[in-house]
């Protein structure tokens, strides 16, 4: 009679396995975690600006112009954010939010804007993206420069979904794809 001795822990392919999908799982999670956090980043000008931007409205419902003494002029007080260096507000009803050299890589030192316009009744409707609009009235407009880095497109994902610029849907790619281009390129 044979005695065969009794297997204790995993075997050298169990291990390795193991290992293989505990990878694969890493490989499709950051991705997903580095834009989580991406876009609580990018969230925080827009919440900052929320303060400004009502009182914009009301001073602009009075008075049928845009404020030319900024943010102090209104009267309201901006927090503090630890992602946004500082939020302004420029006399042709622009406000723009910088962000701090350290946040994200894609968003860092990037500007926000979010610029007033009105509707064909003259409501005020608030537009945000990376280009001034040259009159009150004019629609939403996103900044294409000749670098593709100070575009609005390359750090849209981590900005609020009305800030998307304009894409056709078979250029949304997902998160891991994003992910890979980065690596390679």
């Amino acid at each position: 009679m044979t005695n065969f001795k009794k297997q204790s822990g995993f075997s050298r392919i169990e291990k390795i396995i193991a290992w293989a999908i505990g990878c694969l799982v890493v490989y499709v999670t950051l991705p997903a975690i580095a834009a989580y956090t991406g876009r609580a980043q990018g969230v925080e000008p827009h919440t900052l600006m929320k303060p400004v931007q009502m009182a914009v409205n009301t001073y602009l419902q009075e008075n049928g112009s845009c404020p030319a003494s900024g943010v102090a002029g209104l009267g309201v007080k901006v927090a503090e954010g630890r992602y946004v260096e500082n939020v302004r507000l420029e006399s042709n009803c622009v406000i723009k939010a910088t962000f701090r050299s350290d946040a994200r890589e894609r968003i860092a030192g990037k500007e926000f804007v979010w610029y007033a316009g009105a509707d064909s009744e003259g409501n005020i409707r608030w537009a945000c993206g990376t280009a001034e609009p040259t009159s009150l009235g004019d629609g939403p407009r996103i900044a294409y420069a000749a670098s593709p880095a100070d575009t609005t497109a390359n750090y849209a994902p981590w900005l609020p979904t009305r800030c998307h610029p304009p894409r056709s849907l078979d250029e949304r790619k997902p998160s891991l794809v994003l992910f890979l281009e980065d690596l390679i390129g």
